[in-house]
């Protein structure tokens, strides 16, 4: 997480989001940024979650899925960690993805095959070590 705070894309986003208000006005800085948000076909976000479980009034909370609600992609994927798991929440368009359990079935089959893949590397790096 530090890493990507101290990224340059904090600070490029910074400077062009002070750039669109102080020069172009309010209006037109969201203007431009509803432009780039409709015209993205998919949204990715990864959130670290707390490392440990944690208890809401004495109860543990078991699981967290963020989302959003509006925006214009027909896709939107969200990462979450939380302990020692990794919740996906996926926001569709029934429009643009009319069998939404067809969409599950096939990121279900993708992550299993990239964690195959991550574990069948770490095995053969740990042999070649």
């Amino acid at each position: 997480m530090d890493r990507k705070k101290n990224s340059l894309e904090v600070m490029l986003t910074q400077v062009v989001g002070e750039f669109l208000v102080k020069y172009l006005s309010v209006k037109i800085g969201a203007f431009i940024l509803r432009l780039f948000l409709t015209r993205t076909t998919i949204m990715l976000s990864n959130v670290v979650g707390p490392a440990e479980q944690i208890t809401l009034c004495g109860h543990p909370v078991v699981f967290m899925a963020g989302s959003v609600y509006g925006q214009p992609q027909a896709l939107t994927v969200h990462y979450e960690n939380y302990g020692n798991t990794i919740e996906i929440t996926l926001a569709i368009d029934d429009a643009q993805f009319p069998d939404c359990h067809q969409l599950l079935d096939d990121f279900v089959e993708s992550i299993r095959l990239i964690k195959d893949a991550a574990s069948l590397h770490t095995l053969t790096s740990i042999h070649s070590d």
